[in-house]
């Protein structure tokens, strides 16, 4: 394998995938981190590395990471993972009994349940989902 200083955002890519479908998350988190430095990741690579930082003890990196899915999928109109991603960043901070602002996501508990329930309702209606 490359040296990681010569490994390219793909290599990355490859081996935190790799390693996320094996359930090695520490692997997967350092991997799909060193792939985020050289390009921002996609939504479902987000999802991932931010589900691999919770399941590694890296709450307040799976908030941030959570948080950035979340608004891209609002931006892409994806209204189901932007509500599914509203929730969990809800029932992070709820398991951690912080009901405080979150960081860098400019949410708070309450404001991260009440979005999940206006996506919710927008999803049910077929509407676009509006931040």
């Amino acid at each position: 394998m490359l040296a990681d200083t010569q490994m390219t955002t793909a290599d990355h890519l490859d081996r935190a995938r790799a390693s996320f479908a094996r359930h090695a998350w520490v692997e997967a988190h350092d991997a799909f981190l060193a792939a985020d430095r050289d390009t921002p990741l996609e939504l479902v690579d987000l999802e991932r590395v931010g589900l691999a930082a919770h399941l590694t003890g890296n709450d307040d990196e799976a908030i941030e990471l959570w948080g950035r899915a979340h608004h891209e999928a609002i931006r892409a109109g994806d209204t189901i993972e932007a509500a599914r991603h509203a929730f969990w960043l809800g029932m992070t901070l709820a398991q951690r009994g912080d009901m405080a602002v979150l960081p860098r996501v400019e949410l708070s508990f309450t404001r991260a349940a009440t979005r999940w329930a206006t996506t919710w309702r927008h999803t049910r209606r077929g509407s676009a989902f509006r931040s």
